[in-house]
């Protein structure tokens, strides 16, 4: 399974499940920072949720944009106002913060 896939079952569930997640501190306009338990096993979790480190991937455009409802709702979680439902690219930072038992999952719309 291809990490882009692996991050599309991961969104979906958080997508199917809003109180699974939190949303983090906002540090630029193109992103969403979701907090999410580290109770939640993911297949693939330890490629895409390293711990103590952050795990960079820019995520293949046309998988993602296989999607709508998908793609619409994280624009919708980055801007609500203005989003952008056709971004060139997707970047995914994941990270496993062991002390505050949390997975971090940013992703961007470039």
């Amino acid at each position: 399974m291809s990490t882009t896939s692996l991050v599309i079952n991961i969104l979906d569930y958080l997508r199917a499940h809003p109180d699974s997640y939190t949303i983090g501190e906002r540090l630029y306009r193109n992103e969403v920072t979701l907090l999410i338990s580290h109770n939640i096993i993911f297949p693939g979790g330890r490629d895409i949720f390293p711990t103590s480190r952050l795990h960079a991937v820019r995520l293949n455009r046309e998988e993602m944009l296989s999607d709508d409802n998908l793609v619409n709702w994280l624009a919708h979680k980055i801007d609500k106002d203005n989003p952008n439902v056709d971004p060139r690219e997707i970047w995914l930072t994941g990270g496993h913060v062991h002390g505050m038992n949390t997975w971090i999952m940013q992703i961007s719309f470039e």
